[in-house]
């Protein structure tokens, strides 16, 4: 996965900005541990702003998804939140899902095979929580 590649910088430079992409990329395409990451991301602000908004709704798709981190994120998250600001994270879920919806059904774009940096092969999901303490 290009986005783990990047994000830790196994066989490529370490950069937060191209994790990023990648992340999207492959979480616009349903894919679960890419939601994680991108709510990770925003939820310590690593490459983006910090924005709890943005964390809590890539990590209620990806709990939707079946992502259990994903769901236990969520909960710590929310902890910081307003009522407010959860509805405000919840509709833009929804936007998401119908974003990566339509995503999905969409005819799947090749990519050029030289483009990807060579690797071996890395299967590994680093996450960790984030606990922030008030």
């Amino acid at each position: 996965n290009l986005g783990l590649m990047y994000a830790g910088g196994i066989g490529v430079e370490r950069s937060a900005k191209e994790a990023l992409g990648w992340y999207r990329k492959a979480a616009d395409q349903g894919f679960a541990a890419a939601q994680i990451n991108l709510g990770l991301m925003y939820d310590i602000g690593e490459g983006v702003l910090e924005d709890n908004v943005t964390a809590y709704a890539w990590y209620n798709i990806a709990a939707a998804n079946g992502g259990a981190l994903a769901k236990q994120n969520k909960g710590i998250i929310s902890r910081e939140m307003t009522p407010e600001l959860i509805a405000e994270a919840q509709r833009f879920s929804r936007l998401l899902i119908k974003k990566i919806e339509k995503t999905k059904t969409e005819e799947p774009k090749q990519l050029d095979s030289s483009f990807a940096p060579r690797i071996g092969a890395h299967t590994g999901l680093s996450a960790h929580n984030k606990l922030k303490s008030k």
